[in-house]
């Protein structure tokens, strides 16, 4: 265990935010730390400031855009269609249900029942 001055005077050369157990060297050395990092924020926001005006459209945006909105584009399509084919079905008169035995609804094996729906009424009482 060490004596108590050989602790009191390790706690000198800590950096700390109290002025009662800080020394001149550790305010020194905070002072510094501080202006380093006002110093390397004033940097990184000059670095970050952007202006509008001076963005360029290049292949790699063009493309970036084209990829992202192609896919939403041909599910539209995709989906439309067989939204269309469960309205025009015979067999579960667009509703993409049809009841078997009497008690259970199933998905319609004509139009395969894309969006299985029949009523509000159904949906709200479960």
């Amino acid at each position: 265990m060490q004596p108590a001055s050989a602790i009191s005077s390790s706690l000198h050369l800590l950096p700390c935010s109290k002025p009662h157990l800080s020394t001149r060297k550790t305010s020194t050395i905070s002072t510094s730390l501080r202006s380093t990092t006002t110093f390397s924020l004033n940097e990184v926001s000059n670095a970050v400031t952007f202006d509008p005006s001076e963005a360029q459209v290049t292949w790699q945006i063009i493309v970036g855009t084209l990829a992202g909105v192609v896919p939403f584009m041909v599910a539209g399509v995709e989906f439309s269609k067989r939204i269309a084919a469960q309205r025009n079905c015979k067999v579960c008169k667009g509703s993409g249900l049809v009841l078997r035995d009497n008690k259970y609804y199933f998905r319609c094996p004509g139009c395969g029942g894309f969006l299985p729906w029949q009523s509000w009424g159904r949906f709200f009482k479960g």
